[in-house]
């Protein structure tokens, strides 16, 4: 009971921590105030980043540590994989457009974007297949 009760609780933490890591950067950009730059304005953002996909790990290795996989949707768990290798993706491309600027800052942000788009698509998908 315990094991369901962590898996199901650092599951909605993920959850909520990717909600607020998408949602940073669109409230940042519309702070009239701006003291800081962009990069140290985001900073939050990128560290959410680091955070989501290391809490996403431990939602999964829970039950996988505990052998407890068998009931659940494979269909869910092979789509919750595919969002956590998403999620490293997600990492390069964060990191890579940190750093970025004109052209190639222009390709790599709708990248970005389209990723996490997916990734919330196959977290949604996971969790209708595999809720409790």
């Amino acid at each position: 009971m315990m094991m369901f009760l962590w898996t199901a609780l650092s599951g909605w933490m993920a959850t909520l921590l990717f909600g607020a890591g998408a949602s940073l950067p669109y409230l940042i950009r519309s702070a009239q105030r701006a003291t800081a730059s962009y990069p140290v304005r985001l900073r939050p953002h990128y560290w959410l980043g680091f955070v989501i996909p290391a809490v996403a790990f431990v939602h999964a290795w829970l039950p996988m540590s505990a052998g407890h996989m068998g009931g659940f949707n494979k269909t869910g768990l092979l789509l919750a994989t595919a969002a956590l290798f998403a999620m490293l993706w997600q990492i390069g491309l964060g990191m890579s457009l940190r750093y970025a600027d004109g052209p190639t800052r222009a390709k790599a942000r709708p990248l970005h974007f389209w990723t996490m788009v997916a990734i919330a698509g196959l977290v949604a998908t996971h969790i209708v297949l595999n809720r409790a």
